[in-house]
């Protein structure tokens, strides 16, 4: 979190400065939420901090995007937050492994336009913010004791979602790159 953070509101020039997609991250706090109760729900312990941190992080990061964030509201943010609300009424009512499902493809689908954004322009994002967040990804995957369904949807999305960033993120750079264009 420190490095993405830093990027926001110090970043080396105007031109590096990352800028936030405010409702991913107010989508990603949200479910981060509604995901830390939902796991808490189904019995999970060893994990339980990856959706807690989600919430600290994501939260300080909407927090600073109304400030230095993108302010484009996309029609899939709206989808987003309709999700997040159906995950919500599907673990009050028919399970933590359900919301835990639905959490996972409105935070696909959150994902989509901070993606968007890194192919419009690759310097808008940070590369090792995104990074340690696949990191601890990686640590929360070998933190299982016990694989269940429940922990094993989470953690192997987690690692697609901060790998769905990262690729076009580094992959748009170098193309910039070899075409000349820099921050």
């Amino acid at each position: 979190m420190f490095p993405y953070v830093g990027s926001i509101v110090w970043p080396k020039t105007p031109e590096e400065r990352t800028t936030p997609n405010r409702v991913s991250y107010f989508i990603w706090c949200g479910l981060s939420i509604i995901n830390y109760f939902a796991y808490k729900a189904s019995g999970e312990k060893e994990t339980l901090w990856l959706p807690f941190i989600g919430i600290f992080t994501s939260g300080t990061i909407f927090l600073l995007s109304f400030k230095w964030g993108e302010k484009v509201w996309y029609p899939v943010d709206k989808y987003c937050l309709g999700l997040g609300l159906l995950a919500l009424v599907g673990w009050w009512f028919v399970g933590a492994l359900a919301a835990i499902i639905i959490i996972v493809v409105a935070d696909a689908l959150a994902v989509i336009p901070t993606v968007a954004k890194i192919v419009r322009n690759p310097f808008s994002e940070n590369i090792p913010g995104w990074s340690c967040g696949l990191f601890a990804a990686i640590a929360n995957i070998f933190a299982i004791k016990d694989l269940t369904w429940a922990n094993g949807i989470y953690n192997g999305y987690m690692l697609c979602s901060f790998l769905s960033i990262l690729i076009p993120l580094i992959y748009g750079r170098y193309q910039r790159r070899l075409q000349g264009a820099s921050p």
